[in-house]
C-alpha cells in the first residue's frame, strides 16, 4: 500500500505517515537500535512509542519542561533508583499520544497528563486511550495511544512470522 505523508495541519509533505487507502486501517511505528514496534488498528487512529531504559535520571529541567504537576508528584513518591524507568514510562505515553495526533514533539509535553488511562489532548476532541505494552525486548518500555479502546492485543514476532527460507509462516505465531 502506498504511504501518504500529507500533513493534515498545513498540507506539506511532512505529516504523520498513513496508508493511502480507503480501508480504515491505521498504523504507527517506533524503533530503537535493535528493535522495531509496529502497531496497527482496524478502527480509529494509533500512536506507539518504544524507548530503551536509560542509565542516569532525567535532569530537573527536563522534568519541569515535560511533566505535569501530578506526574511530578508521582515521581517524587518513587525511590530514586526507579525514577529513570518511571520517567521513561510517562515519556513513552506522551510520545505515543503525540504521534497519534501528528503533532509530535511540537506539543508541549508539560500539558499532557499521562497518569491515567485516558488523556485529554488539546488538539483532539475526544480523550485518547493509553496503554503500556509488554515487550519481549529487555530494558525497553512501550506505550500505545488509540482513539478507541484497545480491547485486544495480538503480538507477533517477525522472526517467527518469517521462515528461514524467507516464506511467510503465520501458523507458527498462532494465526493473528
Amino acid at each position: 500500500m502506498p504511504i501518504d505523508r500529507t500533513c493534515h495541519h498545513c498540507g506539506a509533505d511532512h505529516g504523520r505517515p498513513r496508508w493511502d487507502t480507503e480501508a480504515p486501517l491505521d498504523y504507527s511505528v517506533a524503533h530503537t537500535a535493535r528493535w522495531i514496534l509496529i502497531a496497527v488498528v482496524a478502527e480509529g487512529l494509533v500512536g506507539v512509542d518504544m524507548e530503551e531504559l536509560p542509565g542516569p535520571p532525567p535532569s530537573p529541567r527536563l522534568e519541569a519542561k515535560s511533566l505535569t504537576a501530578p506526574e511530578r508528584a508521582l515521581l517524587a513518591d518513587i525511590p530514586p533508583a526507579d525514577r529513570p524507568a518511571a520517567f521513561l514510562r510517562l515519556w513513552t505515553r506522551k510520545e505515543a499520544a503525540t504521534k497519534l495526533t501528528g503533532h509530535g514533539l511540537a506539543t508541549p509535553f508539560a500539558g499532557l497528563d499521562t497518569t491515567t488511562p485516558l488523556l485529554t489532548h488539546p488538539r483532539v476532541p475526544a480523550p485518547l486511550h493509553l496503554r503500556d505494552l509488554p515487550l519481549p525486548a529487555p530494558r525497553h518500555l512501550a506505550a500505545l495511544a488509540t482513539t478507541h479502546p484497545a480491547t485486544r492485543l495480538t503480538t507477533s514476532r517477525l522472526d517467527v512470522l518469517l521462515r528461514p527460507d524467507g516464506t511467510r509462516g503465520t501458523e507458527a505465531a498462532g494465526g493473528a
